[in-house]
């Protein structure tokens, strides 16, 4: 956390933690989209590169 943010006014306060948490919550649903995706992927790619080994 920069430091300013400790001597900013609260409404300063609460825009920058409300900034960070939208953008853990973005990194957050795109990474479980991303991991659905994967794991399609894999479930559909994986055991088809088994049964042919």
């Amino acid at each position: 956390m920069p430091i300013w943010v400790h001597k900013s006014p609260d409404i300063l306060r609460l825009f920058y933690f409300l900034k960070v948490l939208r953008y853990d919550a973005e990194k957050y649903i795109l990474r479980i989209l991303f991991y659905k995706r994967y794991k399609t992927i894999a479930n559909n790619v994986i055991p088809k590169a088994t049964i042919a080994c």
